[in-house]
């Protein structure tokens, strides 16, 4: 598997459209990087490698772009849903603290701030385990 930092500079469509074909070695990801954001030559998203192999209709660049999207929007939007489901437990805590009618303040502090740490200790511990 080829790292973006480690393509090629010059792949040819025909190199792309063979490493796929036979070995999948990332060529095709090296292709589509650096015709799309390296030179940012968008027709790279309507080719779909007719001149080089008649029989296919697939768009791979288009796909590629759709796939690499995705992955940076699931990288961080996962970190982003972590920090807002905190703020919004903290602030469901520190408003229902008073229904839970402790004697003292400071008892119910006490149960606020244990509650928010608990959820924020499986928001940021146990639920990325799982994304």
């Amino acid at each position: 598997m080829v790292v973006i930092n480690d393509c090629p500079a010059n792949i040819t469509k025909t190199e792309a459209i063979v490493d796929l074909k036979q070995a999948d070695s990332g060529l095709m990801h090296c292709y589509c990087y650096n015709r799309i954001m390296v030179e940012s030559d968008y027709s790279a998203l309507n080719d779909d490698f007719k001149d080089v192999y008649p029989k296919h209709k697939q768009k791979f660049c288009n796909e590629w772009l759709v796939n690499y999207v995705t992955q940076y929007v699931l990288n961080y939007g996962s970190c982003l849903i972590v920090i807002i489901m905190n703020m919004i437990a903290c602030m469901v805590y520190y408003y229902m603290g008073p229904f839970s009618r402790y004697k003292t303040l400071n008892n119910q502090n006490k149960s606020i701030f244990f509650k928010i740490h608990i959820f924020g200790f499986l928001n940021f511990a146990i639920v990325p385990l799982f994304i």
